[in-house]
């Protein structure tokens, strides 16, 4: 017994295993975790550039095949067009008129010419009702001036659209006013 009492003596601490320091067992295996994060995403990030130009190319190849189908399906509608009969109005077995045609045109023609005539000589009056207008007044205003203008231009624009082009009437040169003082 008195071997068991010089031995407690001898030890005070509990006879127990002990154990590594936590601390230098989390550093190691916080830097393992950080590793292998850093890994992960560098894996990702690859992953992720590779799946990016997957889609560009699914993308790509996606309009170059419909920009085909497209192509494709005008070729077929210019065929279809130019399989089509010329006259659509024309049921099957009649026989265009010509001679019809060509009365039809003539007489459209004449009436136009006719319009265009009587436009081109109510301008021509019109115009001579101005210039004797201005001819009666030798100091117009700057206003009946500008509005003189205004109206050669106008008339000059509906004459070019009409597609009849009627050269400008001259207009009487009043010069300028200059007051010296």
């Amino acid at each position: 017994m008195a071997n068991s009492t010089s031995d407690a003596c001898k030890s005070s601490f509990p006879k127990r295993q002990s154990k590594y320091a936590t601390l230098v067992k989390n550093r190691d295996t916080e830097n393992v975790k950080r590793r292998d994060q850093f890994f992960k995403k560098v894996r990702q990030k690859g992953e992720d550039r590779r799946w990016e130009v997957r889609g560009e190319q699914i993308l790509r190849t996606d309009f170059l095949s419909r920009q085909k189908q497209w192509q494709e399906e005008q070729a077929r509608r210019a065929r279809e067009l130019a399989a089509a009969p010329e006259d659509e109005d024309m049921e099957a077995g009649e026989t265009p008129d010509s001679s019809q045609d060509i009365d039809l045109v003539e007489h459209f023609l004449s009436q136009e010419n006719q319009e265009l005539e009587a436009t081109i000589s109510m301008l021509d009056n019109e115009r001579q009702n101005r210039s004797a207008q201005t001819a009666m007044t030798d100091y117009g205003s700057e206003d009946e001036e500008y509005d003189q203008y205004f109206m050669d231009i106008v008339q000059q624009v509906e004459q070019k659209v009409a597609g009849v082009v009627i050269a400008p009437e001259p207009h009487q040169d009043q010069g300028m006013d200059f007051v010296m003082g």
